[in-house]
């Protein structure tokens, strides 16, 4: 599927909504991110560049009370391989209740000139003082296929301090293994801007062979919109790699 497909899946969605209720923004965000490996910092080839910048964005939209979609738009700068990267994504959401979604997520990547694609299930539900986030994929890279998993729990430490811990699992056919565990920390500076950071390790099977990498990550968030923010993360292999 292209990246024009994407847009008019999308509208076919909207025209299949019921005519009663008209499609509503439901919120969105914008972000700006900053990640680099640990060889990045230390050692005689240590850099004062990022090894990967990313500029998002999130916009959902209500089709009707129980049903939405969601447009993904990344785009990325790897510094090592000097490379820049897109992503696009789209999410199919049902509302189970106010506290609980379920969806269906599609996205398109261009990776070293090659294409990414990534068909799943996700989930997500609200309580007091945190937030769960579940996903199921399965993506295709260079006829290789691979399984992909990813959990994310949010918790309210103070009104304005939150803590996150993330998990991403992604296996190409047993050949390649890419498992990426982080902790992080936002702060609310207002309702609709969140400065983030987060530390964390990568690791990566190739044909037997492993290596680990930690990595730290910074970054800024705007959301707006009457829910301020989109319902689920964005998905993607580009996005779980802090860099190349």
């Amino acid at each position: 599927m292209k990246p024009c497909k994407i847009c008019a899946l999308a509208c076919a969605l909207a025209i299949a909504a019921p005519a009663t209720h008209a499609v509503e923004f439901h919120g969105g965000d914008v972000s700006l991110s900053f990640s680099r490996f640990e060889d990045d910092l230390i050692g005689p080839s240590s850099s004062t560049s990022f090894g990967k910048t990313a500029v998002q964005g999130s916009f959902q939209f209500d089709l009707t009370p129980d049903f939405g979609v969601q447009v993904d738009a990344s785009y990325f700068e790897f510094n090592r391989v000097d490379q820049s990267e897109v992503s696009l994504g789209l999410h199919g959401i049902y509302y189970l209740d106010w506290a609980t979604a379920v969806g269906v997520y599609y996205t398109h990547e261009e990776l070293l000139s090659s294409n990414v694609d990534e068909l799943g299930v996700e989930g997500s539900r609200s309580f007091a003082l945190f937030d769960i986030e579940a996903n199921l994929g399965w993506a295709e890279y260079r006829g290789d296929h691979a399984t992909v998993l990813g959990l994310q729990a949010d918790y309210e430490l103070q009104p304005q301090l939150f803590m996150g811990l993330g998990l991403d699992h992604a296996d190409f056919d047993g050949a390649t293994e890419l498992t990426r565990v982080g902790v992080g920390i936002d702060y609310a500076v207002t309702d609709s801007l969140r400065l983030s950071g987060e530390l964390g390790v990568t690791d990566a099977t190739v044909m037997g062979s492993s290596a680990d990498d930690i990595f730290i990550e910074i970054g800024a968030s705007y959301a707006f919109g009457t829910s301020e923010g989109a319902r689920f993360s964005r998905r993607g292999l580009l996005d779980r790699l802090p860099g190349l």
